[in-house]
């Protein structure tokens, strides 16, 4: 009876165990998903105006950093992003080339074994 106990106990440690590791790597993709939006955001309020502000340098930021994001909520997926963002797949992958998104850098982000 001792040995049915203690392999229950093990059992129930290891589930207890798997389920902390589960909710550790869900903490770790919402918080590098905060760290990004927040990077973003300040990115949003801190226009440098100087002498005269580039209109278009300023439009290819906020495209680059609007697809980025919506990449990641649709968690790579560019025909999600494209209805996301309701655009043509087409037109979502001219711009991942224009800007020479890394697509692929951008989705490393959520993997928890890089935080």
């Amino acid at each position: 009876m001792n040995r049915k106990n203690d392999l229950q106990s093990i059992a129930k440690h290891k589930r207890g165990e798997a389920e902390w590791n589960r909710e550790v790597n869900e903490l770790r993709q919402t918080t590098l998903l905060l760290w990004h939006d927040l990077l973003t955001l300040e990115s949003y309020y801190c226009l440098e105006i100087q002498d005269r502000v580039d209109f278009f340098e300023e439009v290819r930021k906020f495209e680059t950093r609007l697809i980025k994001r919506a990449l990641l909520h649709a968690g790579g997926s560019q025909r999600k992003t494209a209805r996301l963002l309701g655009i043509n797949p087409q037109t979502l992958n001219s711009k991942i080339k224009r800007y020479r998104i890394p697509v692929e850098a951008v989705l490393h982000k959520l993997t928890p074994a890089n935080s």
